[in-house]
């Protein structure tokens, strides 16, 4: 995250969630842990998108971006819901 704003944005997007998880038992908002710490993610945005996905440098270029996109895309297909994304230009690494 690139402020205390988006942070909070983020935090915001992983409680709604977290909320509809409880009713359909998928999550999207995911985390990959390593050491205990957060190495990577991919957020569900409020419009139903996919978005901000981050792998930490020092992880990257071991599948596990792939993972999360497999399996945030997995949920939303679970939940009967439309699955769609956007990547801002210029994000060539995207």
């Amino acid at each position: 995250y690139s402020s205390s704003k988006s942070l909070k944005m983020i935090e915001r997007q992983i409680d709604a969630d977290n909320r509809n998880s409880t009713i359909t038992g998928y999550s999207c908002c995911l985390g990959v842990e390593y050491d205990k710490q957060l190495v990577g993610c991919i957020i569900r945005h409020r419009n139903g998108s996919l978005g901000i996905l981050h792998v930490d440098n020092d992880h990257r270029r071991k599948g596990l971006g792939a993972i999360l996109v497999e399996v945030a895309s997995r949920a939303i297909m679970q939940r009967n819901e439309k699955l769609f994304a956007y990547v801002v230009d210029g994000n060539n690494e995207s």
